[in-house]
């Protein structure tokens, strides 16, 4: 754990489907299922979120919460730089977004073991250039390694309305499934 870091459990979801009663498919009342088929790659998110067109290569979703908390999801992927997540501590974490985000602060990286293996949190602060001036920010981000790859879920908000989105970002973290052959 990182110095000043706070530990909060991770929800992981284990998504079991009945036939008859359950599909991944299926969206209820409250979410939908994003699914790209090419990545064999799916996850759930709030009905309150709605996808609008990506702005970089390599990014699989792009959705913008219209519940009043101004957060901002996105599943990237790229080819990998490392072969296991345990490579993916915060020396790598903190190069990577440093990259992005010269004044990153981490607040925490953790390992977690999920259906689909282990992989990354990781929950940072940063300042994000807008238009119309510069905002506090923070992000809650789920790395995963498959078939060569690496994908971020990234849930971004102002700083202060972090823990508002939270419990989405473990809905589409916990949700987070690769079709497996």
């Amino acid at each position: 754990m990182m110095h000043g870091a706070v530990t909060r459990p991770l929800q992981i979801l284990a998504l079991i489907t009945l036939p008859g009663l359950t599909s991944c498919d299926r969206q209820s009342d409250s979410t939908h299922v994003f699914r790209n088929d090419e990545h064999k790659v799916s996850f759930r998110y709030p009905s309150t979120w709605e996808s609008v067109p990506p702005q970089l290569n390599g990014t699989l979703v792009l959705l913008n919460a219209r519940d009043g908390s101004f957060a901002t999801c996105n599943l990237s992927v790229r080819d990998a730089d490392r072969t296991t997540v345990d490579q993916m501590g915060e020396a790598y974490c903190k190069t990577m977004l440093s990259k992005l985000y010269p004044d990153v602060a981490l607040r925490e990286v953790r390992f977690i073991d999920s259906i689909n293996g282990k992989r990354v949190i990781v929950e940072y602060y940063f300042t994000l250039p807008t238009p119309s001036g510069r905002v506090p920010a923070a992000s809650l981000t789920l790395i995963a390694l498959q078939n060569g790859k690496r994908y971020m879920l990234i849930v971004n908000s102002k700083r202060e309305r972090l823990e508002i989105v939270r419990p989405t970002f473990e809905l589409m973290a916990g949700s987070l499934l690769f079709d497996v052959e």
